[in-house]
């Protein structure tokens, strides 16, 4: 006969016929018989395997877990080979500079505001086989009680620093005048910046990086990266035959934008996986391309973007991030954008045709375009920033800021007008970034010279495509809405009648069918 220690409860089978909790067949009354004492053995073993089950994972015991020790920096286990690093088969080139240190600080902060500041960052001194690129940046961070209720304090009163807006305009070269942001630090493209905790370069964590077309040239992947940004442009602005995917018929603005506007197509819109209603809602496929035309625009559009992030960032964190965050993907079975790729959930596209500077709210909303952090995003994966912009040659394309770390990103227009940037950083992190500033006189000519190239032309110069990791979808801390409602209980109130699901919804946002099959 088994024993009742170690079994377990048994709430999942509720109490006992005679209302009591014990298991013991010699004194219990409703326990006639050889069979009913049979099915009671039974019964505690099952439960007993079940429990053993669940103690179990990889064929390691989960309540008695040893305490891996960190993996050391000099530990070849998470080290590239040379053959893959920037520029091989040359060695790949320092930076110039050796130590960046925070811009001027001239102006006073308006108390009981501050400005962003930034660290001094430092460059490794030889190069470093975790990383790609084989250089980074990094800051010591101290993660103590009063370390961090500083930095808090400080975060809540963050204000727009100087520096982000032009001094002035050259009319006779055609370009604004900017001043570096003070107290912060310019990220040079292609360089990953990191937080090392506690000073301890065994504990390096990739807060941000930077990159271009041309930063990226170094690599073997910058071919497809190339072949895959000029698709998504052309899906962006459109072609001589087609439109831009954010005017198509069909897709629709989020609830937190500002509203349709009459002489553009400026607002957010959601695409890919999201979470609908408040508090503990569902993870859902984001339904906002509502056409055939939207539909098919906004598959290959989250195809490429699901591509560009695996082959980006990749080259922005060292392997020891990036495998590990591919097997939490792979272990929690995460839904991803775009396909079968373990990478983000969800895109959001910022739309914008602002050309006075200063903040974004007033195109996007303040839930957007103001300081802000993305507190529903995964705290250990990256969001990946694709943007585009499009604006007479010589503008100031705007800054992008990030409050917490000091660093902030500055592109230039190219000859024709175009800029752009892929940006990484932690959205869970205070970010924000400006409007573009054009010259007035500039901005009709400009677009004029664009109606032979393009169906369309209107006011919007810059688009955004922000891929992140929700926090809902990547540690299931909400449902996912596989399927159609079921259930024979009433529904709770409050929640959608048909939420989307990913079995009849989940396509075009997770991939093509060929993914499926």
């Amino acid at each position: 006969m088994l024993d009742n220690n170690g079994l377990g409860q048994l709430s999942d089978f509720g109490s006992m016929p005679n209302g009591g909790d014990s298991m013991d067949e010699d004194c219990d009354p409703v326990l006639n018989g050889e069979s009913d004492k049979n099915y009671m053995v039974l019964l505690r073993a099952r439960m007993c395997d079940s429990e053993q089950k669940k103690s179990f994972r990889y064929g390691l015991p989960v309540n008695d877990l040893p305490i891996l020790p960190l993996v050391s920096a000099d530990n070849p286990i998470f080290h590239y080979s040379c053959t893959s690093l920037y520029q091989y088969p040359a060695p790949p080139c320092p930076p110039a500079r050796a130590t960046l240190e925070p811009n001027k600080i001239i102006t006073p902060e308006p108390s009981p505001l501050c400005f962003p500041t930034a660290l001094t960052y430092t460059l490794n001194p030889s190069i470093d086989y975790r990383f790609r690129r084989g250089y980074f940046y990094s800051a010591p961070i101290n993660l103590d009680g009063e370390s961090k209720a500083k930095e808090m304090e400080r975060l809540y009163k963050i204000a727009m620093p100087p520096g982000v807006h032009p001094l002035g305009y050259d009319g006779e070269s055609k370009t604004f005048t900017m001043a570096p942001v003070e107290g912060m630090i310019e990220m040079p493209a292609g360089i990953p910046f990191v937080a090392c905790v506690d000073g301890d370069r065994d504990k390096a964590i990739t807060v941000a990086c930077v990159q271009t077309l041309d930063s990226l040239n170094g690599y073997p992947e910058h071919p497809r990266i190339t072949q895959l940004f000029d698709e998504v442009f052309d899906l962006t602005w459109g072609t001589a035959t087609t439109k831009p995917f954010f005017c198509l018929d069909g897709t629709k603005l989020n609830f937190r934008s500002q509203g349709e506007q009459e002489d553009c197509y400026d607002g957010s819109a959601s695409h890919g996986i999201t979470v609908e209603e408040q508090s503990h809602g569902f993870v859902q496929p984001a339904a906002q391309a509502n056409s055939e035309e939207a539909s098919i625009a906004q598959l290959k559009l989250l195809v490429r973007l699901a591509e560009l992030y695996n082959l980006i960032v990749p080259l922005c964190v060292s392997k020891q991030e990036w495998e590990a965050r591919k097997f939490r993907i792979t272990d929690v079975n995460s839904l991803c954008c775009g396909g079968l790729y373990s990478g983000f959930s969800g895109v959001q596209k910022n739309v914008s045709s602002s050309f006075q500077g200063g903040s974004l709210a007033k195109r996007l909303g303040v839930a957007t375009g103001a300081f802000h952090v993305d507190w529903k995003d995964d705290p250990a994966g990256w969001t990946l920033i694709i943007a585009l912009f499009r604006l007479p040659p010589g503008s100031a394309v705007g800054d992008f800021l990030l409050a917490r770390s000091g660093l902030y990103l500055r592109v230039h227009t190219d000859e024709n007008g175009y800029a752009h940037f892929f940006a990484l950083i932690k959205g869970n992190d205070l970010h924000s970034g400006t409007s573009p500033t054009a010259c007035e006189a500039e901005i009709k000519p400009f677009f004029d010279s664009l109606r032979g190239m393009f169906l369309y032309v209107g006011p919007e110069n810059r688009v955004v495509y922000v891929l992140y990791p929700n926090l809902s979808a990547f540690q299931r801390t909400e449902g996912v809405s596989m399927t159609q409602y079921t259930s024979f209980e009433p529904r709770i109130p409050g929640r959608q009648p048909n939420p989307h699901n990913f079995s009849d919804d989940g396509f075009p946002a997770c991939g093509t069918f060929d993914d499926w099959q």
